[in-house]
């Protein structure tokens, strides 16, 4: 397991013992934002220092570094083949990047709020158009498609969620594809179809501060 904090570390556990086994140590301000592959060998960070850090986690040396967003990096999330991250930014923008080279292939702007979250959906819609969620400060979630080919990555929106009465904090798919979660300062998690975008159910019981989602 990998947590980044306000220390400036990232920090990497041992699940079964609990056990602390190594520190990372390289962004210059609070670690917002930490990704780990299934097969625990990368690792990406995002940070207030605004900028992305690609881990090589066996040798626990960083592969790539970039200045990522013109403020705080919110999150980052791998594609389901992991052939490329998405990160959102206090800059108002969301960024698609290729994961083998560290390079910028596309930049969504023009957008009025910030997003604080981002998801790939396990599937996509075909072998070569990616399905992403955004959860947003304007309290919506926007469903993005993707086009996989080279030459052709752009988000385009094709869906947007309303429901929450706050920013939205977090979303997360299912592993099966069929659901999508959301999380909001509300205090509230939303769960809807990730095949037809049908509101389904509201969560409620969390008493304070920002609930975050895993499905």
């Amino acid at each position: 397991m990998a947590s980044g904090s306000a220390d400036q570390t990232i920090k990497l556990w041992q699940l079964a013992s609990g056990n602390l086994l190594h520190t990372l140590t390289a962004h210059t301000g609070a670690v917002t934002t930490v990704a780990l592959s299934p097969q625990g060998q990368t690792l990406v960070s995002g940070s207030y220092d605004q900028t992305i850090k690609i881990w090589n986690l066996q040798t626990r040396t960083i592969i790539y570094s970039f200045l990522a967003h013109q403020g705080s990096v919110n999150t980052v999330a791998f594609s389901p083949y992991w052939e490329f991250l998405a990160s959102t930014g206090d800059d108002k923008t969301i960024k698609i990047w290729q994961l083998a080279t560290g390079k910028l292939l596309h930049t969504l702007s023009g957008s009025t709020h910030a997003a604080r979250s981002i998801a790939f959906h396990p599937l996509g819609l075909s072998h070569q158009t990616a399905l992403l969620a955004s959860g947003s400060v304007d309290q919506t979630v926007k469903l993005w498609s993707m086009p996989t080919r080279p030459g052709a990555i752009a988000l385009q929106l094709r869906h947007t969620l309303s429901g929450h009465t706050g920013e939205v904090c977090s979303v997360a798919f299912s592993a099966d594809g069929q659901l999508l979660a959301s999380s909001g300062a509300d205090k509230t998690i939303k769960l809807w179809s990730a095949l037809t975008y049908e509101f389904l159910q509201t969560l409620e019981g969390h008493e304070g501060g920002h609930p975050v989602c895993r499905v």
